[in-house]
């Protein structure tokens, strides 16, 4: 037996007890013949001195006499309690506390536990209990009789110890021979529990394997598979029409992985795959991922308004969503037929354009970055007054240098996204109490690190953004080479980006909490200062502050 199925045995041995490897009826049969064959008292018990058999053959002196008194019957309770303990010598010999009768205990032990004894005995010794004076004064103790006490003392059959002891030694070969079926019967109820546990096992991998047959495994939706073979019944279903067929195709899929991870891009379509669950308008629908970012329905007995009205109600399930990075969005087409010699492939290939029309006119009036700006104000990570203060002294500081209008545009681009890669914190709670309230450098710097890459590549993907990525990208750096992401010092930083990270300092340090400082105008000019040179460009540093004088 190998160490793991050992152990295994050994813990679950635990939970059996005697009632559950022998039957009752029989070992109460194989009491009773003990008892009359031997003339003795027989009565099984549990570890805890709970009977378990009824008593086979007590003797009317025991039943009738010493139990019938509170002293007897407790007596009586703590001898059986120390005759079933486990003893380490084997079977136990011993006088009850009672009357001086001999009993004998055997214990039962099944796999190293203790699950039963046989307790014996209730038999007079020869020699033993001839004193009448000695048996009187016991019935005095126990409130009984003595007269009653003596005539019921002297029915009981007198033994020698030698007789006794064979009677036990051969009683104890029985029990030996019961611990041992009980551990058979312990290893074949294992067995049979551990074949029902494999064929329970086996029978739900084969469910699995049949769902997933026809069900997506990420969304719970029907697959691709399973959405060609329900289109090629229905188009035999005459009962079915009118028949309407929508393709969905999640919006901003490619965003979610690229940017935020894998993990982030599957919340967002188990999302949309849970609203459109949720509102479906049939019971026989069919709703089946048949893509990476597609999801197409087939609506029976369904009328074009109402695979519009379904389509409606998705996206505004959608709008009202709040558990996604980004709130989630889905194109829809919908094409219905009332003709049953359509082929459903043609109507379903009409949804696709429609969706892709939908697709189009979505991509025309969403702005993303802008949604992202609204959430990160929305949750005080960024301060909508405080970007705006940087955008309005960027503005001044640039035409002070003479800078072009296109330049100056770009720079107030850059700044408006610069940060919008701190939407993958929104819901790290923990990260924000770490960079306000604790000011934790390490995090501060971890997730600066980060956000500045996600912010980069999120400009990265729109072509409105795509020409400040560069920018976005080095915001964070320092003149003396300790910023973030790559280390970048002097010059290497270019002048936009130096510039914004000097007046980002600036509008941050005099802006309102939780984002800002709230610090006095003179106290940030002299913080700029302290660090012109490391932070700072100190050229840039100093023109700024001609700057300022000048305004002043």
């Amino acid at each position: 037996m190998n160490e793991k199925l050992e152990s295994e045995l050994k813990t679950n041995i635990e939970n059996y007890k005697f009632e559950d490897l022998f039957d009752i009826q029989d070992i109460q049969k194989l009491a009773d013949a003990m008892s009359k064959t031997f003339e003795i008292g027989v009565v099984f018990t549990a570890p805890d001195g709970h009977p378990i058999t009824k008593p086979s053959n007590f003797c009317d002196f025991c039943i009738n006499v010493v139990r019938k008194t509170e002293k007897g019957l407790k007596n009586c309770y703590h001898s059986d309690e120390v005759l079933g303990r486990v003893h380490p010598e084997g079977t136990v010999i011993a006088p009850c506390l009672s009357a001086g009768l001999l009993d004998a205990g055997t214990s039962i032990v099944v796999g190293g536990k203790h699950i039963a004894s046989c307790l014996m005995g209730q038999v007079k010794i020869e020699g033993l209990l001839d004193d009448e004076e000695s048996n009187r004064k016991k019935a005095e103790e126990l409130g009984v009789d003595p007269e009653a006490y003596l005539d019921s003392l002297r029915k009981i059959p007198v033994r020698t110890r030698e007789q006794f002891e064979r009677i036990v030694n051969f009683c104890n070969l029985v029990i030996k021979q019961l611990s041992e079926l009980g551990y058979k019967n312990f290893l074949q109820k294992e067995e049979i529990r551990f074949r029902k546990s494999l064929e329970e096992e086996l029978n739900q991998e084969k469910a699995n394997l049949q769902y997933l047959t026809t069900h997506d495994k990420l969304t719970g939706l029907y697959s691709r598979s399973y959405f060609e073979e329900m289109m090629t019944y229905y188009e035999k279903e005459k009962s079915a029409y009118p028949i309407a067929i929508i393709s969905a195709d999640a919006n901003n899929l490619k965003l979610m992985n690229d940017v935020f991870g894998h993990a982030e891009g599957d919340r967002l379509i188990v999302a949309i795959s849970n609203i459109m669950k949720k509102v479906f308008p049939v019971d026989d629908c069919v709703i089946a991922r048949c893509g990476g970012d597609e999801i197409q329905v087939i609506l029976p007995n369904t009328t074009y308004e109402e695979a519009r009205a379904y389509c409606n109600a998705v996206k505004n399930e959608c709008a009202e969503y709040e558990d996604c990075i980004l709130k989630p969005s889905v194109s829809m087409g919908v094409c219905v037929t009332e003709h049953t010699t359509d082929k459903l492939t043609n109507i379903l290939r009409v949804a696709d354009e429609l969706m892709y029309h939908d697709k189009d006119l979505i991509k025309a009036r969403q702005d993303i970055i802008g949604d992202i700006r609204e959430i990160l104000y929305k949750k005080q990570i960024l301060s909508r007054t405080i970007v705006a203060k940087s955008i309005a002294v960027v503005s001044q500081f640039c035409n002070f240098l003479d800078m072009d209008f296109q330049k100056i545009n770009t720079i107030i681009h850059a700044i408006q996204i610069q940060d919008i890669g701190m939407l993958a914190f929104v819901a790290e709670e923990s990260f924000r109490r770490a960079y306000r309230e604790v000011r934790d450098i390490s995090a501060q710097r971890l997730a600066v690190s980060q956000h500045v890459e996600i912010s980069n590549r999120i400009a990265k993907m729109f072509e409105e953004s795509i020409g400040v990525s560069g920018i976005v990208l080095q915001t964070h750096e320092t003149w003396d080479g300790n910023g973030y992401p790559n280390k970048l010092q002097g010059e290497e930083i270019c002048l936009e980006a130096r510039i914004i990270y000097l007046i980002n300092y600036y509008a941050t340090s005099m802006g309102a909490k939780p984002v800002g400082h709230e610090r006095s105008k003179e106290e940030t000019i002299e913080k700029i200062k302290e660090r012109r040179g490391t932070l700072f460009d100190p050229e840039l540093v100093d023109k700024f502050i001609e700057f300022i004088q000048t305004c002043e």
